[in-house]
């Protein structure tokens, strides 16, 4: 994430725009304090989520699955129909320091790998730490188990 004081930023709009065209962000400071973030608008449909899903794969944020393991097709078409249904509602969690704190007692707490646990750390800040309140969802059976102990409801592996 870049950060720009309001002046530096009014001097270089153009510059910081395309920045946050190609799926960047941009801190507003005034006087060395945060008052904004400029970030793209969410893109709709299925076509956006495919975008944001690529820009979180470049980001190495997360990963493609294994070629050689491919999911029941049913499973797959259920999954993503409750994505497709779940993206007007679909946020980015940018609070990078509650998600690595909530990561680092869930993967103590849980036999879990670190991305694993910053998931479901991300989706606890979502969720503004009522998990009640979210569907989780993911493929990992451990993931599964260590979110439905944190009290989410889990679309998922079963």
């Amino acid at each position: 994430m870049k950060r720009a004081k309001i002046a530096i930023l009014k001097n270089n709009l153009s510059r910081y725009l395309a920045h946050v065209r190609g799926g960047g962000t941009v801190l507003v400071l005034d006087r060395d304090q945060p008052v904004a973030r400029l970030m793209p608008l969410p893109s709709s449909g299925a076509r956006g989520a495919a975008e944001r899903l690529a820009r979180l794969e470049r980001q190495g944020l997360i990963r493609r699955g294994a070629a050689g393991r491919a999911r029941a097709p049913r499973q797959l078409r259920l999954v993503r129909r409750h994505f497709l249904d779940a993206w007007e509602r679909w946020s980015e969690v940018t609070a990078a320091d509650i998600v690595r704190r909530h990561a680092e007692r869930i993967v103590s707490s849980h036999p879990l790998r670190v991305s694993d646990a910053l998931h479901i750390g991300a989706a606890l800040v979502a969720a503004e730490h009522e998990p009640g309140t979210l569907e989780f969802v993911t493929f990992d059976r451990r993931q599964a188990a260590a979110a439905e102990r944190e009290g989410f409801h889990v679309l998922g592996p079963d």
